[in-house]
């Protein structure tokens, strides 16, 4: 609960300390996002429910696609779908049980300042051990922090990577 709690004060001072810039991206106190893996018992697929800050995914698509104005419009998720699928294809790697998984976006909705995006992924009935490789975002905020929760059958594991220690590894 503390944890859940902490997260909860972290995005909200800095919805309130961060300010947005049509040119170039503001910093913000601090450049984190949360990842919570949710997966049933025997269940062949399972969820990724992320929450990232509007401003950084906007920037890394920018980076990533070289696109100099992505729209600021509410069909931003429709518009980018494609995009955001590829970007985290490539910066958010998911192996269980030693096969690499492939998950797609099945929601994304903006709440103030952040994304929170949905994905499904098919996976195996049984985990055992999971690695994931999360360095999204870090190409441009090197202080960048990814916050995982998994939830395998009611095994709960919390991680965090960081730029330099990208990986996280964990047996259930």
């Amino acid at each position: 609960m503390f944890f859940k709690k902490l997260l909860f004060y972290c995005f909200l001072a800095t919805s309130l300390l961060s300010t947005q810039s049509k040119e170039v991206p503001e910093d913000h106190a601090i450049y984190i996002s949360v990842i919570k893996v949710a997966h049933d018992k025997l269940a062949p697929t399972a969820t990724i429910h992320m929450r990232v800050f509007a401003d950084d995914l906007k920037s890394a698509l920018r980076n990533k696609f070289g696109y100099e104005a992505i729209s600021e419009k509410e069909t931003f998720c429709t518009d980018y779908e494609g995009y955001i699928n590829e970007y985290f294809e490539k910066k958010f790697l998911f192996n269980i049980n030693q096969e690499d998984i492939v998950y797609h976006l099945i929601n994304c909705q903006r709440t103030e300042d952040v994304y929170q995006l949905e994905f499904e992924m098919d996976c195996p009935d049984n985990w055992q051990k999971v690695i994931i490789e999360a360095p999204f975002f870090m190409e441009l905020f090197p202080n960048q922090s990814n916050v995982i929760h998994l939830e395998d059958s009611g095994n709960k594991r919390f991680g965090r990577v960081t730029k330099g220690n990208e990986i996280l590894k964990i047996r259930l």
